[in-house]
């Protein structure tokens, strides 16, 4: 169940709002105002709650896959979400607690864990993205819900299940939870070295596909007015705008199915519907193939995650979109350097092949964008 696409879709939804994403929204999912099992509109309620939108198909498909009589079982959809802990990563989370309930009881008091907890190692705060304030307050918001004052083993476990679906390496989860609760010193700048310097979200999937967190490579044969199409193959750089480029993979393959517009999530077939011959190439509307639509396999609309990759040369592969965070399956080919579109635009990635044929279909442009000569995605692909 873990695999199933709406799972692995509500997945990355809770892994965008940080590593506690999927926790909370397990949370969400058990209030304790809940039931065991959830009709489908309380479901809907569920999730939304939480900031994830399915369409009506995807709500039915998950009903179905998930449905009893007596309506969809909570504690399986949870399970499925958070993918449950690995042998090797429960005992990491063990060990952490025991070191921690020093008692033995089961459970140890917020006052105690705050203490203990060394913020400051946390990997958005280790790169400037986070104050430690910032995170230390937002890891109690997650462990202590319901303010009791305590946090048992289990709502401990609890938390690092949700934790684990966004970590991809058993040695990354390892380093990320020694780090957290482990010796300050030395000690800890050696269990953090696996993330030092770096960028936390390079080391996630996003959706846990396992792929390389380097480099990736995507292909699209465009076709100018029907003629003979040509293949431009782009580099992505998940390990610098993970998002972008799990979004960018997705819609080149096309496994995603059907998007929030009820449009397939799939860039075949779709048109460059805007062309600026001294600016760049855009296309990929999912929605509505005319730059006027907004969807990706996140939803409508998804956040800045960086500025790192900038806008220095011809084929940069940037995000198109309507103010910040607002990225959706729109997608820009500079045809020139940009630079002010630095901090403003989500660079991803860059051609690596056909650079030339990019500035042919750029010379089908006009001063208004709009196209002279009808350019199309006859197929695009995972190279």
């Amino acid at each position: 169940m873990a695999d199933h696409p709406i799972v692995q879709k509500i997945r990355r939804a809770g892994i965008k709002h940080g590593t506690h994403g999927i926790h909370n929204l397990c949370c969400e999912l058990r209030r304790p105002d809940r039931a065991p099992y959830l009709s489908d509109g309380e479901l809907h309620e569920a999730l939304s709650a939480c900031g994830v939108r399915l369409a009506e198909d995807e709500l039915r498909e998950l009903c179905a896959a998930l449905g009893a009589r007596e309506g969809v079982a909570v504690d399986e959809l949870v399970d499925a979400l958070c993918g449950g802990l690995s042998r090797t990563r429960k005992t990491v989370v063990e060990k952490a607690f025991a070191s921690l309930d020093g008692r033995g009881v089961g459970f140890v008091d917020a006052a105690e864990l705050r203490a203990a907890h060394r913020a400051e190692q946390n990997p958005l705060v280790r790169v400037g993205r986070k104050t430690a304030a910032d995170a230390h307050e937002e890891v109690f918001a997650a462990l202590d819900r319901d303010g009791s004052g305590r946090v048992t083993r289990e709502e401990f476990t609890a938390y690092y299940a949700g934790v684990s679906a966004s970590v991809d390496s058993d040695e990354l989860f390892a380093q990320v939870v020694e780090a957290s609760w482990g010796p300050g010193g030395e000690a800890a700048d050696s269990a953090c070295g696996g993330w030092q310097g770096a960028s936390f979200p390079e080391f996630q999937s996003v959706a846990k596909t396992g792929r390389s967190p380097a480099k990736l490579h995507c292909y699209m044969a465009f076709a100018i007015d029907g003629e003979r199409p040509e293949a431009v193959v782009f580099e992505l750089l998940p390990g610098k705008a993970p998002l972008a480029c799990e979004n960018f993979r997705a819609l080149c393959t096309g496994e995603r199915g059907t998007g929030v517009s009820g449009q397939p999530l799939h860039y075949k077939g779709l048109s460059i519907h805007r062309i600026r011959s001294a600016f760049c190439l855009q296309g990929g509307d999912v929605a509505r193939d005319n730059g006027k639509g907004s969807d990706s396999i996140y939803g409508k609309k998804f956040e800045d995650e960086s500025f790192v990759v900038e806008h220095d040369a011809p084929g940069v592969l940037t995000s198109a979109n309507s103010g910040p965070n607002s990225n959706c399956s729109q997608f820009c080919i500079m045809l020139k350097a940009a630079p002010y579109l630095n901090g403003k635009n989500v660079a991803f990635g860059r051609v690596v092949k056909n650079l030339d044929f990019v500035h042919r279909m750029g010379k089908c442009g006009s001063d208004s964008g709009v196209p002279v000569r009808k350019i199309t995605i006859v197929d695009c692909g995972q190279c």
